[in-house]
């Protein structure tokens, strides 16, 4: 199952967005925590209204998934994240890719291939279930979302918003939804700068 949500932000709060996003200097964008692949994060100075924004997506995507997702009849539930402190910002991130960046091959469900995170195949698990991804913007070239797991095409794909050959170019605003143990990739970024919010829902009943 893939789906994409749209209108889960008004133009206006995602422009401010962006806007705010040209203050940050570059070495306040830090590496990523859970690849070493190439990209420019911004995480512990990602201001308080930016926060407010992605909870307010957060807030509105969550009954969507549970429905189209099934979670109820899977015996899902997600666990959400404490956003009442706002200070905490650490679990949501801006990623940021450059012209020449792009993302291997790989699930969301940790594999053992980053040494940060050991996953399955070092003896460990994963309860994230659900993965998605909010676009900033889409002034870019390149920068596609391409799943290529043979999943994706036996379960239910009739359902999916991405048809085969499941790629999926950026559009600003859209969040797009899908089952974290699907294997995707991100094209490499021709041109622009690509902003995107990543989430990983995690299963409350989950036990490893």
């Amino acid at each position: 199952m893939i789906k994409v949500y749209k209108n889960l932000m008004s133009e206006e709060d995602r422009l401010s967005v962006l806007d705010v996003m040209q203050y940050f200097e570059e070495p306040l964008w830090g590496p990523s925590i859970c690849t070493d692949e190439p990209v420019r994060q911004l995480r512990d100075w990602l201001p308080i209204s930016v926060h407010k924004k992605m909870y307010s997506v957060h807030k509105k995507v969550i009954p969507l998934i549970e429905k189209d997702f099934r979670l109820s009849e899977r015996n899902v539930k997600i666990t959400n994240p404490e956003y009442s402190d706002l200070m905490n910002t650490s679990f949501l991130t801006m990623d940021r890719r450059d012209p020449g960046m792009s993302l291997g091959p790989h699930p969301d469900i940790p594999t053992g291939t980053y040494q940060p995170h050991p996953g399955i195949s070092l003896g460990g698990g994963s309860p994230i279930t659900i993965s998605g991804i909010f676009y900033w913007n889409d002034d870019i070239e390149g920068g596609e979302l391409k799943f290529h797991d043979d999943d994706v095409a036996i379960e239910r794909p009739e359902e999916c918003d991405i048809k085969s050959p499941y790629i999926y170019k950026p559009v600003a605003g859209d969040f797009v939804a899908f089952e974290s143990k699907y294997i995707h990739e991100i094209l490499e970024v021709k041109s622009g700068h690509r902003y995107s919010t990543q989430w990983f829902f995690a299963n409350e009943n989950w036990k490893g």
